[in-house]
């Protein structure tokens, strides 16, 4: 049987099986290929990233990555391995992880894909407004001026969605709509973003099933909303079927 099959059978095995962080990790030692360990732990980052101690999966994983060259520069490999910093318990280790991989945030910001860098810098501020508020603002703060920047209206429009659904989760209280106006700010520029792609294209579906998604996490309201404005029916279908 060769190393397809293994990777295989190991992968059904930790995400059929209950499997505690130790046996996960225990598991993925057992591969030889750095590629094949990542390929585990992203996806079961993202599966099991409520679980208690997930966190130490995803330390483990932002560390390989950042080791092994090939990966080290893959945006949407990093967003996935820290989606567990999002239920984080253990806020000591939270901020461990926050300082490691923010070293590398500035690369990934030139190497993309943006939308997959600005949604990884979404889960480090998710972390932080639970240790260090300060430090969250700057980053939204940082993140919201690369967004602006960004060309390609599609981009732009999905990271928009993206901050506004994240600020929404780390600034229920809109503390920041009283000091900066961001709230307020960011749901304008994603409505004139959404406008103009509306223009640009007949099919809305493509135009918007990406800020639809952004914007699901708790934003689902004004995800709706904007399903709704869709210029046909089976595009408005579409849409809200992705959102199920």
């Amino acid at each position: 049987k060769g190393p397809k099959f293994k990777l295989l059978s190991t992968a059904v095995s930790l995400w059929a099986l209950d499997y505690g962080v130790d046996e996960v990790m225990a598991e993925v030692e057992k591969l030889e290929k750095a590629e094949d360990r990542l390929f585990l732990l992203r996806h079961w980052a993202t599966i099991n990233a409520s679980q208690e101690q997930a966190l130490r999966v995803a330390d483990y994983g932002v560390r390989l990555a950042i080791q092994t060259t090939a990966f080290s520069t893959n945006a949407g490999l990093f967003r996935e391995l820290l989606t567990p910093l999002r239920f984080a318990r253990d806020l000591r280790e939270a901020e461990l992880l926050v300082k490691r991989i923010s070293p590398q945030m500035a690369t990934l910001e030139v190497t993309g894909p943006a939308s997959e860098y600005v949604k990884a810098q979404m889960h480090l501020a998710v972390a932080e407004s639970k240790y260090d508020r300060s430090a969250m603002g700057y980053r939204l703060l940082e993140v919201y001026s690369s967004i602006r920047e960004y060309s390609n209206l599609h981009i732009r429009a999905e990271c928009t969605a993206a901050l506004l659904d994240t600020l929404n989760t780390v600034d229920s209280t809109r503390e920041l709509e009283g000091t900066l106006s961001m709230h307020s700010t960011v749901a304008g520029d994603l409505e004139a973003d959404l406008t103009a792609l509306f223009k640009a294209t007949a099919d809305h579906y493509v135009a918007a099933k990406q800020v639809v998604r952004a914007l699901a996490t708790s934003r689902f309201d004004l995800a709706l909303d904007i399903a709704r404005r869709l210029n046909t029916q089976n595009r408005r279908d579409q849409v809200l079927d992705d959102l199920i």
